[in-house]
C-alpha cells in the first residue's frame, strides 16, 4: 500500500537539536552547581530500517523519524531519567520511503528492524544494557532477546535493569506533520538505582482527557503565548516558560544552572531563533493539527508545531503537563 506524499515542509532544524549541539560546545567552562553530581553519563544508542519509529524516554520523544529514514544514533537521556521506575516506548511501523512518498507493504517488512540500549558510564566503568529488539517473523512483530552490539543479549547492568512490560499492542503513529498511522507499540521498564537524579517535574502531573475542549484550549493558547513571546522579543517570559527544563539540562551536563544556560543560548532575545526567515501563522484547525499524547496522557503537544519558521525549516517543539491543580507546564523541547 502506498500512502500520500509526505509534504512540502521543508529540511526540518529543531531549537532542541540546537540546545544539544550548545550544550557540547560550552561543556565543563561552566560553573558546576552545589547539588551532587551525576555518577554516571547514560545515553540511548538506537538503530532502525524499513521503519516509521517513535522512542521516548518517560514520555518525551527522543527520536521520531517521518519521512522512515535509516538511522542509528545515540542521544544522551539524563535530564529524561530518574531513580526507579523509567519507561522507554517503542512506537512503530514498518515502511520505506521513496520519491517524497510512504509505502506500508511486505517490501518495507523485509528488512525491518528497530533496537535499542543504554550506554553507561561512570563509576563502575563502561557499560552497554539492552533495552529491546524488534523484529517481523512469520507474519507478525515480536520482540526478540538480540543485542544492538551482536554479542549476548544482557538487560542487567551495574545500576540499570531492563525488562519488557506485557507484550506488542496496537498504537498511533503521529508524524511531526502531523499524519496519523495505525502502529504498534511496546513499554520497557528501565529500573535505575543510586544516582543523583532530580525528580522528574511531569511524573506526578495530571492525566488529562484531550477531548475536553478546556484541556483543548489552554494547550491551544499556550502555544499562542509563546509565539507571542517570541513575535515581542518577550526574553523575561520565555525563559520564564523554559527555565526549570533549561536548568535541568545543564545540571545533568555539568553546565551550571538555568542562568548560565540561558545566558550560552541567548533564550532572552527569542526573536533571534528564525531570524532571516518568516514566522509561520497559527489558526487552530482539526483539519490541519493533530494532539500527540504520551505518558498514561500526562503530556501532550501539537503536531505539526505551531512555533515554526517558513514551512517548518526550523521550529520549537515544547512538550507540555498539567499539574493537580490543571496548570499548564512545558516539561521539555524535544529534539525529534
Amino acid at each position: 500500500m502506498s500512502l500520500p506524499r509526505l509534504g512540502n515542509h521543508g529540511k526540518k532544524i529543531t531549537l532542541g537539536l540546537f540546545f544539544c549541539i550548545i550544550i557540547l560546545v560550552i561543556g565543563v567552562s561552566s560553573v558546576m552547581s552545589n547539588e551532587k553530581s551525576l555518577k554516571n553519563s547514560y545515553w540511548l544508542v538506537f538503530s532502525v530500517d524499513n521503519a516509521l519509529a517513535d522512542i521516548r524516554v518517560n514520555g518525551v520523544s527522543v527520536f521520531k523519524n517521518s519521512e522512515a529514514e535509516e538511522a542509528s544514533e545515540s542521544q544522551p537521556i539524563a535530564h529524561l531519567l530518574t531513580n526507579g521506575k523509567n519507561i522507554v516506548t517503542f512506537n512503530f511501523l514498518a515502511a520505506i520511503a521513496k520519491n517524497n512518498t510512504l509505502y506500508i507493504n511486505d517490501y518495507a517488512k523485509k528488512d525491518f528492524f528497530m533496537a535499542a540500549r543504554i550506554d553507561v558510564s561512570g563509576e563502575n566503568g563502561s557499560e552497554s544494557i539492552d533495552i529491546g529488539y524488534i523484529d517481523f517473523n512469520n507474519d507478525k512483530y515480536e520482540s526478540v532477546e538480540k543485542s544492538l552490539k551482536h554479542v549476548s543479549f544482557n538487560p542487567v547492568g551495574s545500576n540499570v535493569q531492563v525488562k519488557q512490560i506485557g507484550q506488542i499492542e496496537k498504537s498511533q503513529f503521529i508524524t511531526y506533520f502531523g499524519q496519523k498511522f495505525d502502529s504498534f507499540k511496546v513499554d520497557y521498564e528501565v529500573n535505575i538505582t543510586n544516582d543523583n537524579f532530580r525528580e522528574l517535574r511531569w511524573r506526578n502531573a495530571s492525566s488529562i482527557n484531550i477531548n475536553d475542549p478546556d484541556i483543548k484550549k489552554k494547550v491551544i493558547n499556550k502555544y499562542k503565548d509563546l509565539r507571542q513571546f517570541i513575535s515581542n522579543n518577550d526574553g523575561s517570559s520565555y525563559v520564564k516558560e523554559f527555565y526549570d527544563g533549561w536548568d535541568n539540562t545543564a545540571y545533568v551536563y555539568g553546565l551550571g544552572s538555568g542562568d548560565d544556560f540561558v545566558k550560552e543560548v541567548d533564550a532572552r532575545n527569542p526573536n533571534k531563533i528564525g531570524e532571516g526567515l518568516q514566522f509561520n501563522k497559527f489558526d487552530y484547525s482539526e483539519d490541519e493539527y493533530t494532539f500527540e499524547v504520551t505518558y498514561d496522557s500526562k503530556l501532550v503537544r501539537l503536531l505539526p508545531a505551531p512555533i515554526a519558521w517558513e514551512e517548518y525549516r526550523i521550529s520549537v517543539q515544547p512538550v507540555f503537563y498539567f499539574d493537580k491543580d490543571m496548570n499548564i507546564h512545558a516539561a521539555s523541547i524535544v529534539t525529534d
